[in-house]
């Protein structure tokens, strides 16, 4: 679903398509932003009024697979730095901030490890964990506790993230008001609330998901491949608090999807972090709190 004005691709060194969309004000300070699971360039688009109020500029990429960028063979985790370097470069930004939601929270830890001369701050939104968590197993969530057991074994990763991948969409794609309406259920008040005003209502089904029905099943499901084969290859641990950018975390205290103890951790290894909890939401913070948070990370 490609939208004039906001929607653009440019062609990498390799030959693959790269797709990106911006929103709100062209000329003001620029984010980067990492979508989640399963997502595109389109995560926040609804924001765009937002945006240009707060003076952004957010450029929001799509995954190889995903929405307007080829499918990559073979893609691992780390092997989107470059291609987000690639478009930097097209676009002469050499000073940044980064947004990562969900799964987009590793993306954009490991940018800034590999690239930190290029960070001004990170915002980290539900994250899932970049760096190993250190926990006693008996304390470990449930659902973490399945997907790193379901790691260690690379077929089964396959084909569970293909299930999952056409379940979710198929689902969608049959009826996308039933499939809202039985979504809204899974959520916390405080999210659900949120969820169901109009403005958010008409982009999912009109924009998101439209858009997400057109990308490669097998690029939406390797998604999740590497993101489930990330728990058992997690970073390891910094000896000494990370100093060379400011790290914000913000993360719901009833997230059920990413375990708010990944944020909790996460925060300690930055010298310059904040971390807010938000006590009874879960994991969709960021569309309840869009305006706050990039307020924080465009306030240095």
């Amino acid at each position: 679903m490609f939208q004039k004005g906001r929607d653009y691709v440019i062609q990498l060194q390799d030959g693959r398509d790269f797709g990106y969309s911006q929103i709100g004000n062209p000329k003001g300070k620029p984010i980067i932003f990492f979508h989640g699971w399963p997502g595109t360039r389109l995560d926040i688009s609804c924001f765009h009024d937002e945006a240009l109020k707060l003076g952004v500029k957010i450029i929001s990429i799509d995954r190889p697979g995903c929405g307007l960028s080829t499918y990559q063979n073979r893609r691992k985790m780390n092997d989107l730095v470059q291609d987000v370097v690639e478009l930097l470069d097209h676009l002469k930004i050499t000073k940044i901030s980064v947004l990562g939601f969900s799964t987009g929270g590793f993306y954009a830890l490991d940018l800034a490890k590999a690239y930190p001369e290029i960070i001004e701050t990170i915002g980290i939104v539900s994250g899932v964990p970049y760096y190993q968590l250190e926990y006693k197993n008996k304390n470990l969530p449930s659902l973490l506790k399945l997907v790193k057991f379901i790691s260690k074994f690379p077929l089964l990763v396959r084909f569970i993230s293909r299930i999952m991948t056409d379940t979710g969409l198929n689902g969608y794609k049959r009826n996308p008001e039933k499939e809202y309406k039985r979504s809204l259920k899974k959520l916390t008040p405080i999210d659900r609330e949120t969820w169901e005003k109009e403005k958010i209502k008409s982009w999912l089904i009109e924009q998101y998901l439209p858009d997400l029905q057109q990308s490669p099943r097998r690029g939406i499901a390797h998604d999740l491949v590497l993101l489930m084969t990330s728990f058992s290859n997690q970073v390891k641990r910094p000896s000494e608090p990370i100093v060379k950018y400011p790290v914000y975390f913000w993360h719901g205290e009833d997230d059920t999807i990413i375990h708010p103890l990944s944020s909790i951790q996460q925060e300690k290894l930055f010298e310059k972090s904040e971390l807010v909890l938000y006590p009874r939401e879960g994991h969709k913070i960021i569309y309840t709190h869009f305006e706050e948070i990039i307020q924080k990370i465009t306030s240095k």
